[in-house]
C-alpha cells in the first residue's frame, strides 16, 4: 500500500502493553527493530499471536482487527507504516465497542 504515515514506539519497557485498539479504515505494517514484542491480533472471533524480533518479518495488521503489543524486553522498538494519515475518528479503543462494530459491519 501507499504509505501515508510512519511512526515508532521507542524505549518500551519489558512488561508494558501498547496498542489495544482497532482501526476502521487504516491498515498497518508493524516491524520490530529492537527487542521482542508479542503481537496479538483479534478479529472478534479468533486471536493470533506472533513474536516480533529484529530478524522476523513485518506483520500486516489490516483494518478491522483489534491489535495489542506486549513488550517482552526493555528498550523494544517498533516502526509502523500506515496507509492513512492520523485520524482519531478511525480508532476504536474499547474492546466491547469493537465487537459491536464488527457485528454491524
Amino acid at each position: 500500500f501507499k504509505v501515508k504515515r510512519v511512526f515508532s514506539v521507542v524505549n518500551a519497557q519489558g512488561g508494558s502493553k501498547r496498542g489495544q485498539h482497532a482501526h476502521k479504515k487504516c491498515n498497518q505494517l508493524i516491524c520490530c527493530v529492537a527487542g521482542e514484542i508479542n503481537l496479538i491480533c483479534n478479529d472478534g472471533k479468533t486471536q493470533e499471536e506472533r513474536l516480533l524480533t529484529p530478524g522476523s518479518e513485518a506483520i500486516l495488521v489490516p483494518s478491522g482487527i483489534w491489535a495489542e503489543q506486549d513488550y517482552l524486553k526493555d528498550n523494544s522498538v517498533i516502526i509502523v507504516f500506515c496507509d492513512h494519515s492520523y485520524d482519531e475518528k478511525d480508532y476504536i479503543r474499547d474492546y466491547d465497542e469493537f465487537l459491536e462494530w464488527k457485528k454491524n459491519k
